[in-house]
């Protein structure tokens, strides 16, 4: 029975990976294409840092961790009060608590494409005042976890017998405020992601991160 579980979970997110990879270009394309002749295009780079515990009903106190986020963006702003972003990122998340195994601690790396439309408020000549929200797909690019007091294993070989998701998908939304320079763009940035799908299946646990990040924009 574990067999025919394995084998339609992966069956699952094999094809959530084809929608991930089919959807987000095909909607830059099209968006693209029907760009209007005021459209602006932006591309840039992103720094941070997040703040990420774990959800479920099957852990409780919960602590979070700190961790990393690198990557870029490209951002069309399609109209004058609004634009769509995605991004590139690679980012930390994780966390730990207490479960009926005893106390966990999970550190949890991701490459994870944001997809997020903006409503853009113009404060300024120079300044904008951003409010969004999207879907995230993420795919895992490091796993370990160790049972307190135990030291951290790669979560495929940890004798927990959990299995570890390798996508997520998830709910950016967050609020943004940017300088706009003669040809380029700063932007401080705060992010809440909420895991929709979960990152251990039984017992089931979601990934919670909040995201603090800069950007450096530059005009295409």
């Amino acid at each position: 029975m574990r067999a025919v579980s394995a084998r339609r979970t992966e069956g699952k997110e094999n094809i959530l990976k084809r929608i991930g990879f089919l959807t987000w270009p095909a909607i830059v394309a099209v968006l693209l294409w029907a760009a209007p002749a005021g459209a602006q295009l932006s591309m840039g780079v992103a720094a941070g840092g997040t703040y990420s515990n774990l959800g479920g009903s099957l852990i409780s106190n919960t602590e979070s961790d700190w961790g990393v986020l690198l990557g870029g963006s490209a951002f069309y702003r399609f109209q004058a009060n609004a634009g769509l972003a995605l991004e590139g990122n690679w980012v930390q998340k994780g966390g730990h608590g207490s479960t009926d195994e005893g106390s966990i601690d999970v550190d949890v790396d991701y490459f994870e494409l944001p997809l997020t439309l903006h409503l853009v408020v113009e404060l300024g000549a120079r300044w904008d005042w951003n409010i969004y929200g999207g879907i995230g797909l993420a795919f895992k690019t490091r796993c370990s976890v160790s049972l307190d007091p135990g030291e951290k294993q790669s979560c495929d070989d940890s004798p927990l017998g959990w299995t570890f998701q390798s996508t997520e998908w998830s709910l950016p939304f967050g609020s943004s405020v940017t300088h706009r320079f003669r040809h380029s763009a700063l932007t401080a940035d705060l992010r809440y992601s909420y895991g929709l799908s979960a990152l251990v299946v039984s017992p089931e646990f979601k990934n919670r991160s909040w995201q603090f990040i800069v950007r450096w924009g530059f005009q295409i």
